[in-house]
């Protein structure tokens, strides 16, 4: 059935982001989006609970990361991915695209 996507990038703390990453590591992947489920994606405190809801490789859906269709301005993965897979691409911080 799938949840509601709702952009909280700005609000996601550095100790949530670093979860995602080991999360996304763990299971051998380079990219993949974590769903986090917490009371507060914004703390630091590292008694605060959280689950891991999904860990999923597949690109093919980020397209909801980009629209939330609830709330949130979204994030542009399309430049994030380039920009990391293809750094040269990057000039003066704007994507080259043909």
């Amino acid at each position: 059935m799938g949840g509601t996507p709702l952009d909280r990038t700005v609000e996601i703390s550095t100790r949530f982001k670093e979860i995602a990453v080991a999360a996304t590591r763990a299971i051998g992947l380079r990219f993949a989006g974590v769903d986090l489920y917490t009371d507060d994606i914004s703390s630091e405190d590292p008694r605060g609970t959280y689950h891991i809801i999904e860990v999923n490789g597949n690109l093919i859906d980020y397209d909801i990361h980009e629209k939330p269709t609830i709330s949130g301005k979204g994030v542009s993965v399309t430049d994030i991915l380039l920009d990391t897979l293809l750094p040269a691409s990057r000039i003066s911080g704007k994507i080259i695209r043909k």
